[in-house]
């Protein structure tokens, strides 16, 4: 964490005046919001990417040790996994989307309605 850490620090060095003082800048304050979101954004990505292929693959472990005739067995096993990424694309829907993600998924929703109809 601190070479990450180090290294934003040296790419956004403060400007300094005369006097010593740190300039304030909104330009270079933005620069610093949008690479701490970067790497929060990738750190967090990469943790769920993680965790899900665990269990993904433990699923799957489990899929493949079962008989071929326990059908009710592997189905489950199966929604389990579809499920599973369910979950993900919400906890991703609302991530991109923050709060607002249920009024623009009505909105999407809205709008494919409008366009089926527009369509028949």
């Amino acid at each position: 964490m601190k070479k990450y850490t180090d290294g934003v620090r040296e790419k956004l060095k403060p400007k300094m005046n005369a006097a010593g003082e740190e300039i304030v800048e909104p330009f270079r304050d933005a620069q610093k919001a949008l690479v701490r979101a970067k790497f929060v954004s990738k750190e967090r990505e990469d943790f769920f990417n993680e965790a899900y292929q665990d269990i993904m693959i433990q699923l799957f472990e489990k899929w493949v040790t079962t008989e071929p005739h326990a059908v009710k067995e592997r189905e489950y096993l199966y929604h389990c996994c579809m499920a599973m990424g369910s979950v993900k694309q919400q906890l991703i829907t609302y991530e991109m989307f923050g709060k607002n993600a249920e009024y623009v998924t009505g909105q999407r929703k809205a709008q494919e309605a409008l366009d089926k109809k527009e369509e028949q």
